[in-house]
C-alpha cells in the first residue's frame, strides 16, 4: 500500500496500526487496513446519522471490493494513479477511497479533514470531497484544477455551488449512495459541455420507485437483497435517477405535507447560502416549517430572504421570518445536522 508516496508492507501496516504514536489521519488509515487484512470477511461501519441515530452495520469485504472495482473502471483509474482523501476515515466514503487505492495499486494521498483542505502537491486522478469543502476551496482561492475527477457526496450540491463549478477544468460529479451500498451507486456530471440532468446508475445497479415514492435499490454485487430507502425519487429514464427529497424530512404542518428539499434549492440559489428548512413544534399546527440560513443576519440578507420566502409561500406555508445560524453544525460525516440546528435555535430562544 502506498500512502502519501511511501510504501507500507503488510507487516508494517500491522505493526504501526497497533500503535497510538502516529498522527492522524495516517493512524486511522493503517488501523482500517489492519482490520481489512484480518481473518474476518466483514467490516463494521457506523451509518452517518444524518437522519437519525447512527447505527453499526456489517459490510462484506467482498461487497466493498466490488464497489471499488466498479468505480475504478468507470473513471478509468489505473495502477500508479493518485487518489486524494481529505475525508474522515471513519466514514464509508473515507474507507472506500482506501479500498479503491489498495485494489487498484494506486497512491493514496491523505489530508487531515477540514473545511479548507490542502490539495496534493502533484495533483490526483480522483478526489473525494463533501460540498462544504468544495465551497470553501472555491471561496478562498484554494482550488487548483490539478484533480482530474472530483466526487462530491455526503450532501446535496446546492444550486449556487453548481454555478461555481461550471468553469472548472476538473470533471466534477455529484454522487448518490449510502453506507449500506458501500458508498455511491450513481453519479451525475455537474460541469463541462454536457452536464447530466440526472444521476446515472453505475453498472450492476437497478432501481425502482414504490407507491410512496421511495427508492428501492438492487445491486447483487453489493447487496444480498433489495434495499428500500427513505429517499424520494423519480426515474425519468432507464438507468437514470433523480432524488427529490427524503421521506423522513417531510414536514406535516396542519395536514399540509411540505418537502423541504426543492424549496431549500430555490432559497439557496437566490441567497447564495446554505439553507435548511426544519420542523419545530407548534401547538395548533403540530409543526411549522422554519427557514434557517447559514450566515450572519444583516438587513440586506434578511430582506432578500423574506422576499423569497413570501414567493414560496404560494407553494408551502413557510414561516415568514427566517433565522440565521453560523456555522451550521455538522456530524462526523460533515453533513448538516438538522436536529442540532433546531437544538441551537431553541437554546438561544430564537423560535
Amino acid at each position: 500500500m502506498i500512502i502519501n508516496g511511501q510504501s507500507y508492507t503488510l507487516a508494517q501496516i500491522r505493526r504501526l496500526g497497533c500503535t497510538s504514536r502516529l498522527p492522524e489521519p495516517l493512524l486511522g488509515v493503517l488501523q482500517f487496513l489492519t482490520r481489512w487484512y484480518d481473518d474476518t470477511d466483514v467490516i463494521e461501519q457506523r451509518t452517518s446519522g444524518s437522519t437519525g441515530t447512527p447505527q453499526r452495520i456489517r459490510l462484506k469485504k467482498e461487497s466493498m471490493r466490488n464497489s471499488a472495482l466498479v468505480t475504478n473502471r468507470f473513471f478509468s483509474l489505473r495502477q500508479g494513479d493518485t487518489l486524494y482523501l481529505p475525508l474522515p476515515i471513519s466514514t464509508i466514503a473515507g474507507k472506500m477511497m482506501v479500498v479503491r487505492a489498495l485494489i487498484g495499486e494506486m497512491n493514496l494521498w491523505i489530508e487531515l479533514p477540514s473545511r479548507l483542505p490542502e490539495l496534493p502537491p502533484e495533483g490526483a486522478s480522483l478526489g473525494a470531497f463533501v460540498p462544504m469543502q468544495m465551497e470553501h476551496l472555491l471561496q478562498h482561492d484554494g482550488w487548483k484544477d490539478t484533480i482530474q475527477t472530483v466526487l462530491l457526496g455526503g450532501a446535496p450540491v446546492s444550486p449556487h455551488l453548481r454555478e461555481k463549478l461550471q468553469p472548472l477544468k476538473s470533471h466534477v460529479y455529484a454522487t448518490y449512495g449510502m453506507t449500506e451500498t458501500c458508498s455511491h451507486i450513481a453519479v451525475q456530471r455537474l460541469n463541462g459541455a454536457h452536464p447530466d440532468a440526472f444521476f446515472q446508475l453505475l453498472p450492476g445497479v437497478s432501481a425502482t420507485v414504490g407507491e410512496e415514492g421511495c427508492l428501492t435499490i438492487e445491486a447483487p454485487h453489493l447487496l444480498e437483497a433489495p434495499l428500500l430507502t427513505a429517499d424520494l425519487a423519480v426515474i425519468p429514464a432507464p438507468g437514470r435517477l433523480a432524488i427529490i427529497g427524503r421521506k423522513d424530512f417531510i414536514i406535516n404542518s396542519g395536514g399540509i405535507k411540505i418537502n423541504p428539499s426543492p424549496l431549500e434549492d430555490v432559497l439557496g440559489k437566490r441567497l447564495g447560502k446554505e439553507v435548511v428548512i426544519i420542523p419545530f413544534p407548534d401547538p395548533l399546527l403540530g409543526q411549522k416549517a422554519l427557514v434557517v440560513v447559514e450566515g450572519i443576519e444583516d438587513p440586506t440578507l434578511m430582506a432578500e430572504a423574506v422576499a423569497c420566502i413570501e414567493e414560496l409561500r404560494r407553494e408551502a406555508p413557510l414561516v415568514r421570518i427566517p433565522r440565521f445560524l453560523t456555522p451550521f453544525p455538522r456530524n462526523r460525516a460533515l453533513k448538516i445536522d438538522r436536529k442540532e440546528v433546531l437544538k441551537r435555535l431553541l437554546e438561544r430562544h430564537d423560535l
